[in-house]
């Protein structure tokens, strides 16, 4: 069984988003997984009460039954996860990346797999695009995905759904969502 966590002790940074479209991509290649949404804010357990998702969502950690274990991360050092791997979500702006150096120096010292995702970015500003420079000037980590703003995000998540579910298939710019998150989930 393999755990992702989803952590940035930033809040705000897109974790249960992208919490919820890597379980769904994992369900989509065909294997088993559930979204463990250990976040008191419990966005990904509120989106699992619609209905529409096709994997379970819990609030607890499972041991064993499924394939994949993505973890939901709530903000802050107290829960620093433990995982094989880590999703680090961060957006390409100068507080966030404050915030988030400590805890990725914390995360690359202990020797685990850590996948940053510049989450929610805007290419066409022009801070955003320096501020990811900079960022990876700093060596903390390699090659750096990049998840852009885009607005089938916000729909899916207002319909209770995620950008795999195929009454989204027609919406705009969908397929490039979908090979975003496949990006992640493949690094």
């Amino acid at each position: 069984m393999l755990t992702i966590s989803v952590w940035n002790p930033k809040g705000g940074v897109g974790k249960s988003t992208l919490a919820l479209n890597l379980s769904a991509a994992v369900q989509a290649k065909g294997k088993s997984v559930v979204l463990a949404d250990l976040d008191p804010q419990g966005t990904a357990l509120a989106i699992a009460a619609d209905g529409n998702l096709p994997f379970e969502v819990t609030d607890k950690i499972p041991r064993n039954g499924f394939d994949v274990v993505i973890v939901d991360h709530p903000p802050g050092f107290s829960e620093v996860p433990t995982s094989q791997a880590v999703v680090f979500p961060m957006r390409p702006s100068r507080p966030d990346m404050q915030a988030g150096v400590k805890a990725l120096r914390s995360l690359v010292a202990s020797g685990v797999k850590v996948v940053v995702v510049f989450n929610d970015v805007k290419r066409q500003h022009r801070v955003e695009r320096q501020t990811m420079q900079r960022a990876v000037k700093m060596k903390l980590f390699a090659e750096p995905k990049i998840v852009k703003s885009r607005t089938v995000y916000r729909v899916a998540m207002d319909q209770g759904r995620t950008i795999f579910d195929v009454e989204l298939n027609s919406a705009y710019a969908v397929q490039d969502a979908r090979q975003e998150i496949q990006n992640v989930l493949k690094k």
